[in-house]
């Protein structure tokens, strides 16, 4: 047998491996030796079946298990002797297996980067906190309060004014042409919310049931969707009904039809709501800051094949459009790499630290799936149950966040103060 390397990158390393053909019919003579001894067929006593024969009827299958046998030795001994730490299985190239003749093959091992060790000590991030102030808590109950608001049908010749709400039919078009966005039925719109595009609402006050109005608008120039935005746009709209909002007070009334004792404890819940809302926000940041920090800090080659995994995913998922198709690929080719950097950090940080997972992790994470979905918690049961691939990437989650959190709990974190509007502009940037 002859190993000789060919090639010695990084995280790639190449063999070519020549083994004699006296080996190889060694071996094949083992394995059919091995054969013979359980070997049932026609004609012959079980275990009894001449070893020509076993080698003339199993010819192609010893050859294979001969040739699978000295791969996987001869990668096991190279990834042993040498302390690799593998990427993906071995790949095995150029063969050249004939009968009588030497094996010869050439095998990659593609491998994993070496991961700087991370000096903890050194890392001194912030955490951001912030209180739940009097007037957030106000605005919070009295939009809770609207999402509990009804609506009094008024008589068909009262006059919508703002404040009221109205039950239209709406059909639009651009250039005398419908399009689908524009068309939206039995939709209850308040006069003044401020939720359709400017001039709208304003251009059906004064209107009754049973009116019909022809509005010609423009979509504002910063119109969310861009193909629409600065263009004319005419909207035929049908009232169908005018109502009065009626929004209940905020009392024990209004506490019990949520199923709570009081106001009192609707306020304590508002206000334990949202300071959870904060200091979800805060982790996110903190996230954020600590994956900054790696990505910036933390050097090493990174692995060409999962790069370009990444890139494709990211691509397949993130459609651009002509025009604008360099620039995207550019920010697929800088988010690929900060997402497999990052991928290969935390995963590193799991196996030095020796983080394992438990059932109850497991099923933790499952629940919160199924908390954010509660109508659909049987599909998601059995999705991961029925999808390996899916519960490893969930497995592999779990296992980020728990290396994520050994971060937190060996840097330094000092608390600063700051208010929620400075809070949700950092948690901004995240999204």
């Amino acid at each position: 047998m002859e190993i000789k390397e060919i090639l010695n990158e990084e995280l790639l390393k190449k063999y070519n491996v020549v083994i004699s053909a006296k080996e190889v019919a060694e071996e094949m003579e083992r394995r059919a030796e091995k054969v013979a001894t359980t070997a049932n067929l026609d004609g012959f006593r079980k275990g009894k079946v001449p070893l020509m024969v076993i080698k003339s009827r199993y010819k192609d299958s010893l050859k294979a298990e001969t040739f699978d046998h000295f791969i996987n030795s001869i990668a096991q001994d190279l990834i042993k002797k040498n302390n690799f730490k593998m990427l993906a299985q071995p790949k095995v190239d150029t063969i050249k297996f004939e009968d009588n003749q030497d094996l010869n093959f050439e095998l990659e091992i593609p491998l994993l980067p070496n991961i700087p060790k991370i000096d903890y000590k050194k890392i001194e991030l912030s955490k951001h906190v912030t209180d739940v102030s009097e007037k957030e808590l106000k605005e919070a109950l009295e939009k809770f309060q609207k999402n509990q608001q009804t609506y009094e049908k008024l008589a068909t010749k009262i006059a919508a004014k703002k404040g009221n709400a109205v039950l239209i039919d709406v059909v639009g078009s651009m250039g005398g042409k419908e399009f689908p966005e524009g068309k939206v039925d039995n939709k209850t719109l308040e006069l003044g919310s401020g939720e359709f595009i400017p001039g709208f609402e304003d251009g059906l006050i004064g209107s009754k049931a049973g009116d019909t109005k022809t509005l010609n608008l423009a979509f504002p120039k910063d119109y969310w969707m861009k193909s629409y935005a600065g263009k004319k746009v005419s909207f035929k709209a049908t009232v169908k009904e005018v109502s009065e909002i009626k929004v209940p007070k905020l009392d024990d009334e209004l506490a019990k039809k949520v199923k709570l004792k009081d106001v009192k404890e609707l306020k304590e819940k508002m206000q334990k709501s949202l300071r959870k809302h904060y200091e979800d926000n805060s982790a996110a940041v903190l996230k954020k800051d600590i994956f900054d920090y790696l990505d910036k800090n933390i050097k090493f080659t990174l692995p060409s094949q999962l790069l370009e995994s990444e890139e494709n995913f990211l691509s397949q998922n993130n459609p651009s459009k002509a025009t604008q198709d360099n620039e995207v690929e550019q920010d697929n080719k800088k988010l690929a790499a900060r997402r497999v950097k990052l991928a290969l950090i935390l995963s590193n940080i799991a196996e030095e630290e020796k983080i394992q997972l438990s059932q109850n992790d497991i099923k933790a994470e499952m629940i919160k799936h199924v908390n954010a979905a509660p109508a659909q918690a049987q599909q998601i049961i059995d999705y991961y149950q029925n999808n390996p691939e899916a519960a490893k990437g969930l497995e592999s989650k779990i296992k980020e966040d728990k290396s994520t959190q050994f971060i937190i709990d060996n840097i330094t974190l000092k608390e600063k103060k700051v208010t929620p509007e400075e809070l949700i502009e950092l948690f901004k940037v995240i999204k």
